[in-house]
């Protein structure tokens, strides 16, 4: 079985089913793109992962363990969207690695993962950096990692509702974005 399985999904708002027999393996460290047009499905898909809304139909594993309706506090999923979603008084370091914060991580242990990851999305020797000093294009890219960061079983990147995001679904695989 693939790290990520979803199988026969079905996702309906009110009468309107949005989702029907959604199926999708992704393999441990493999990235994704859910690409289609707009009120396709995708960021349903990605909401119904996460456990914001609920699936009238089919499975949702990872890792071989179904999550298909567990909390979305209990997926060890974090959704990151495509908005500034950055605390400006907080440096690139700090907003990367706030979730882990909040997780009681030691900060040797924060520090080392921040530091990877800021290597991953190539802004080494940008942690210290206010984000509110970070071009626009640099701004996007403290979201990356997954604010909050940490080491989620899966981590999605989507639209928020509000910017079109609901009511999209599954298209092609491309590299570089995702779920990874």
């Amino acid at each position: 079985m693939s790290y990520l399985q979803i199988s026969g999904l079905k996702i309906s708002y009110g009468d309107k089913v949005v989702l029907h027999n959604i199926d999708l393996a992704v393999e441990q460290g493999e990235m994704i793109a859910l690409l289609g047009p707009s009120g396709c499905g995708k960021t349903t898909l990605l909401n119904a992962l996460c456990g914001f809304i609920p699936v009238q139909s089919g499975e949702v594993a990872i890792a071989s363990r179904t999550i298909t309706h567990l909390a979305p506090e209990q997926r060890n999923i974090t959704m990151v969207f495509q908005s500034y979603a950055l605390w400006p008084h907080l440096t690139v370091a700090r907003n990367i690695g706030y979730g882990l914060k909040l997780r009681k991580w030691r900060g040797a242990d924060i520090a080392r993962r921040v530091a990877e990851l800021l290597r991953i999305v190539n802004l080494e020797g940008l942690g210290e950096v206010k984000v509110t000093e970070l071009s626009g294009g640099r701004a996007a890219d403290p979201r990356r990692p997954g604010r909050p960061c940490g080491l989620q079983a899966l981590r999605t990147v989507g639209r928020p509702a509000a910017a079109g995001g609901a009511g999209e679904s599954p298209g092609h695989r491309a590299p570089g974005a995702g779920v990874g």
